[in-house]
């Protein structure tokens, strides 16, 4: 099973994430606010965000992946805003070669 959460949904996943997941996805997660403060992973997860998230400081989320190690990916796409207007294909184009390699 895999578990997937955007914005304030990426921040609840990543918090109560339970331990049969076998991978996370958190697309968007705000950075702001300390929704982000240390969490308890046990499985892979990939970050999604854009560079012009006005909520999800890029920098802060590749910060959170190095605390979290080799089992955190952090992927920041250009021209990308908070909602992913225009660019869910993208979102896609990242999310599921991902979901494919943990969940085979």
């Amino acid at each position: 099973m895999a578990l997937a959460g955007y914005s304030f949904g990426a921040a609840v996943a990543l918090r109560l994430v339970p331990k049969d997941v076998r991978c996370l996805v958190a697309v968007s997660p705000p950075t702001i606010g300390g929704w982000l403060k240390e969490p308890q992973l046990a499985c892979p997860a990939l970050f999604l965000a854009g560079d012009r998230d006005e909520y999800c400081d890029p920098e802060a989320l590749s910060e959170l992946a190095e605390r979290l190690g080799h089992r955190a990916q952090v992927t920041i796409l250009h021209g990308v805003d908070h909602f992913w207007v225009g660019s869910t294909e993208r979102l896609l184009e990242n999310v599921e070669p991902f979901l494919q390699s943990h969940l085979a």
